[in-house]
């Protein structure tokens, strides 16, 4: 994205140190804190910033300052460009930095819209890192569409001094300025103690965690001894969950005909174990095969729910189209909006502007000797609800949604309570898959106590925000 504040100035010499120094403090009327500097550590970015505690996106932001007229032609910022790049595409997607690049001026400004802004393209951003042996290594490397979305997603802002200081002077006289990071640790320690100082009344702390009582009888299989990708692909239409603790083996459950269900990678042994035998022995392959297990219960066609990441979502395309949220029905006979679609008007016509999601993600855990499907909620946001919003616009979206009518703690109580019902609820098993009757699922963990949970207020972040796979 480009952006400008202010006019161009032609003029005087500015020091990098003093360039700097504005957008420094321009960054911090925004919010952010600054961590390191280039010129004293000595690292690629001249500065690194860290965003405040309710924004869970990006992790972080690089600034590149140019106290001069800056130009595509400039071979030198092509190269530091592709450095960026690299930088950027090695991290996990979550981990990702945003780069805001700053020039005193632009030259031939209309030029940059086809790489920076509106009218980027696959074709602009390869013809411009053309020559950078950098950047041929990393376009062979990885998808046109990733190196495209590094340059989507930074920001490019044509700025001198005085606008810089213009624009600060703005936002204070509006009290639009971020608060400063000592205000704001402050303001967090004492949102701490709140939180530490329970009311005394009693109630019942409903937790995350759904208590299950796994099969009892498992089968230790020797296959093929296959690379673990190629027997996923082997077995992706296999009904029966299984775990591939070492190679050659095969971890499922005791189940009649195991023998055609694994039939594509030529069972040969099978060794008959009891529970405390693949947790002892293979431990990881237990936990896999569970996680297994789970997935396999979720993603039931019927049910339209479909993965991202380590989340899962509820589909909600066709009711898009029709422009109806769509809604669950719980075994118990509760009823939930998993997502909704949102629009906007343009002109008389009303048309999708994004769908909200309700997601879910879901892990198997031992805890206190018991077993237990640990549930976690999240928002999500998808262009037609199927294809999943991503980065600095899913931020911007999710903004909307950070407040108390949406957070309430009784509120998300109840969601995972009814996901946890409409996942596991045990209605209709006689029509599953033989090995689901197996597992026995009961409700989600309760906790009688003599104190309540004191409320906080409404900008209070979430722990969820600070999960390294919230994005």
């Amino acid at each position: 994205m480009l952006f400008r504040l202010g006019k161009a100035r032609e003029g005087t010499a500015l020091k990098s140190e003093d360039y700097k120094a504005a957008i420094r403090s321009y960054m911090e009327s925004l919010g952010y804190a600054q961590t390191t500097d280039s010129s004293i550590e000595g690292h690629l970015p001249d500065m690194v910033f860290v965003p405040p505690s309710d924004r869970p996106w990006p992790m972080s932001i690089w600034v590149e300052a140019k106290a001069y007229k800056l130009s595509l032609g400039d071979r030198q910022f092509v190269e530091e460009t592709c450095g960026y790049l690299k930088h950027w595409l090695a991290r996990t997607r979550n981990s990702r930095f945003k780069l805001m690049i700053f020039a005193r001026d632009l030259q031939a400004l209309s030029k940059w819209g086809r790489i920076w802004d509106a009218e980027i393209t696959e074709t602009s951003v390869l013809d411009w890192l053309k020559g950078s042996r950098l950047a041929n290594e990393l376009v062979s490397r990885y998808h046109v569409k990733e190196i495209v979305g590094f340059f989507s997603e930074t920001e490019i802002y044509q700025a001198d001094v005085p606008e810089l200081q213009l624009a600060i002077s703005a936002r204070a006289k509006m009290g639009t300025a971020a608060m400063e990071a000592r205000t704001r640790a402050k303001r967090a320690a004492e949102s701490m103690e709140q939180r530490a100082k329970p009311i005394l009344k009693k109630s019942i702390l409903i937790g995350n965690l759904l208590q299950f009582i796994p099969p009892t009888k498992y089968l230790s299989i020797e296959i093929d001894s296959v690379p673990r990708d190629e027997l996923r692909e082997l077995l992706k239409k296999t009904q029966s969950p299984f775990a591939y603790p070492t190679k050659g083996h095969l971890l499922t459950l005791d189940l009649d005909d195991v023998q055609n269900q694994f039939q594509s990678v030529h069972p040969r042994k099978i060794e008959r174990l009891s529970i405390e035998e693949p947790k002892a022995q293979l431990p990881r392959g237990f936990y896999e095969l569970m996680n297994n297990s789970l997935e396999k219960k979720v993603s039931i066609e019927t049910r339209r729910i479909l993965p991202w990441r380590n989340w899962y979502f509820f589909l909600c395309d066709k009711e898009a189209k029709e422009e109806v949220p769509r809604i669950i029905e719980t075994p118990s006979g509760r009823t939930m909006q998993v997502a909704r679609p949102m629009f906007k008007k343009i002109v008389e016509e009303r048309k999708l502007n994004f769908v909200f999601h309700h997601a879910f993600k879901m892990r198997y855990k031992r805890l206190w000797g018991d077993h237990f499907v640990s549930l976690g909620l999240r928002r999500l946001y998808t262009d037609d609800g199927k294809i999943v919003i991503e980065g600095d616009n899913a931020s911007k979206i999710d903004s909307k949604f950070r407040n108390s009518a949406w957070n309430r703690s009784e509120t998300q109580q109840a969601r995972v309570s009814k996901v946890a019902d409409y996942l596991f609820g045990s209605e209709g098993l006689e029509q599953r898959p033989p090995w689901e009757t197996l597992f026995q699922f009961r409700d989600l963990l309760s906790l009688p106590t003599s104190w309540t949970p004191k409320a906080v207020e409404r900008e209070q972040a979430f722990i969820s925000d600070y999960e390294e796979d919230l994005q």
